[in-house]
């Protein structure tokens, strides 16, 4: 998309909580006055936009990245993550092949111990990859200096209504 091109984010602020359940779940309704900003999204990299809460009229920063920039993170996540699980599917097939050949290896040995070391870390790295390539946005609210607060919510895509109304 280029820059010049301008699109809508919607901001939610909260205005009201109230318990919810379901058959097999239970959990909390938030409702939201909305507000519409524009911005533009770059080509390349990223910026940030500022942004004002219409409803408590705080400060509000708004990272916006490439879509080429967020996919490409999102690609070396899922990358770390291949590597991790087939680390991990190699040391199982490496402790399960040697107790089927009847020559289990035992942990305190330093084959052992290396591979317990390489199947926690490719476990490791498997979920941090899958955590980073689901997680990763190419708009990220701020407020501050920390990630989302109590208050304010990217609502992309909803229209703008006021929840309290009948």
């Amino acid at each position: 998309m280029p820059s010049h091109e301008q699109t809508t984010v919607v901001l939610g602020h909260l205005t009201g909580r109230s318990p919810a359940w379901g058959l097999t779940w239970w959990g909390e309704e938030r409702r939201y006055r909305t507000s519409a900003h524009p911005y533009r999204r770059p080509e390349t990299g990223d910026h940030i936009v500022e942004l004002r809460c219409p409803a408590c009229d705080a400060e509000l920063l708004l990272r916006v990245r490439s879509l080429a920039l967020s996919r490409l993170i999102r690609k070396r996540f899922l990358i770390a993550a291949a590597i991790g699980l087939v680390l991990v599917a190699v040391t199982v097939a490496i402790g399960l092949g040697s107790e089927y050949a009847g020559t289990p290896i035992p942990l305190p040995s330093p084959l052992g111990t290396s591979l317990l070391v390489a199947f926690l870390a490719g476990a490791a790295a498997a979920g941090i990859g899958l955590y980073g390539w689901r997680n990763e946005s190419a708009l990220r609210l701020y407020t501050e200096t920390v990630k989302g607060d109590e208050h304010h919510r990217l609502l992309s895509g909803a229209e703008p209504h006021d929840a309290s109304a009948p």
